[in-house]
């Protein structure tokens, strides 16, 4: 189980691990696609882990079955979304908790893995509480959330919290070319990461995702200087790129699958343009995302300028607004794309 960055929490974690001084209720907190959860697994792992030294082993049973997913001691739940009419959210998380309480099948400890517990609203969290103020013996809860102004309070005081941070380009992008990435791509693919390994792997395995990048890019790059129709063409080729009305994710969904949406449209876009205001205001060339695209943020530096783009970032953050409301993406992919080719 290869793990991107993030050395001081992995190494906090491993001697915990071998010194048997674990805690029973931890809080992950850091950006998405960090290797939290990841890293919650090769915790568990190293726990489980059979070898003397050296945790885990990636040899012993143990770790075979974790790695397989088939570990009885081992349990994860993604974001929890309601399921029906009679099952709302509090409603699993009591049942989960009703399962903790159960004795491990072979190890010392149970692991469960919370991923997005921030997502949980306040009663479901003051459900979970009880659980973390009193623990089961065997029991070792890991809570993973982007934020800890996501949880309670009452939560957070009783949880021993790791903290995780993005990753350094030059780090990520020689992570990636150990995987087979080329150098170029590496560079760019750990730059619009924002330094999230997960994010970056995403796009390097998943050719769907890169190839949503480069068609919103495409179609962005056609806008500046267009007149009304170019730009109400610009409009429906992103909405056919983009057919979703929210990233939300369904039940049982992987977090790992990629599905294009408008949000992860707009946060390309946001981006971009944040690159083309970089160069327009003469910054560091090193800062810009992407760099694949140099011509054309230059190009669009040249056209918008600083004050324009300005106001197209702002546009772009308006969208946002947009994305939970009741207005139709048609109408405000037309108006945003109408303002970003003025």
């Amino acid at each position: 189980m290869q793990i991107i960055g993030n050395q001081p929490a992995r190494e906090f974690l491993a001697k915990s691990a071998l010194q048997g001084q674990i805690a029973p209720s931890y809080l992950f907190v850091g950006p998405r696609g960090s290797g939290k959860a990841l890293t919650a697994r090769w915790f568990a792992q190293s726990v489980f882990c059979s070898s003397p030294a050296g945790r885990p082993c990636g040899i012993c049973s143990a770790c075979r079955r974790m790695e397989s997913g088939n570990y009885p001691d081992f349990k994860y739940a993604e974001r929890l979304v309601r399921s029906g009419p009679n099952e709302g959210i509090v409603d699993q998380v009591r049942s989960i908790i009703s399962d903790l309480q159960t004795s491990p099948y072979e190890a010392n400890f149970r692991f469960f893995v919370f991923n997005e517990a921030g997502a949980l609203n306040e009663q479901s969290q003051n459900a979970l509480l009880k659980t973390v103020e009193e623990p089961p013996p065997h029991l070792v809860l890991i809570l993973v959330t982007e934020s800890l102004g996501k949880m309670l309070p009452t939560i957070l005081s009783r949880c021993c919290v790791v903290r995780f941070n993005a990753v350094e380009r030059g780090e990520l992008a020689a992570a990636l070319q150990e995987r087979g990435c080329d150098t170029q791509r590496s560079e760019v693919l750990a730059a619009i990461s924002g330094g999230a390994p997960g994010k970056a792997l995403q796009m390097l395995e998943d050719e769907a995702s890169w190839a949503f990048r480069l068609e919103v890019l495409q179609a962005l790059s056609q806008l500046p200087g267009g007149d009304m129709w170019c730009a109400l063409e610009t409009a429906r080729q992103l909405e056919e790129l983009a057919p979703n009305k929210s990233s939300a994710k369904t039940a049982g969904e992987s977090s790992l699958s990629f599905q294009p949406d408008l949000a992860g449209l707009l946060d390309i876009a946001i981006l971009y343009y944040r690159d083309a205001m970089l160069v327009a205001a003469g910054a560091d060339r090193s800062l810009v995302a992407n760099c694949d695209y140099a011509e054309e943020l230059y190009a669009l530096a040249q056209n918008r300028g600083a004050l324009g783009l300005e106001k197209d970032l702002q546009r772009l953050q308006e969208a946002y607004e947009h994305l939970n409301s009741n207005v139709q993406p048609r109408l405000w992919l037309q108006h945003l794309c109408l303002g970003l080719a003025e």
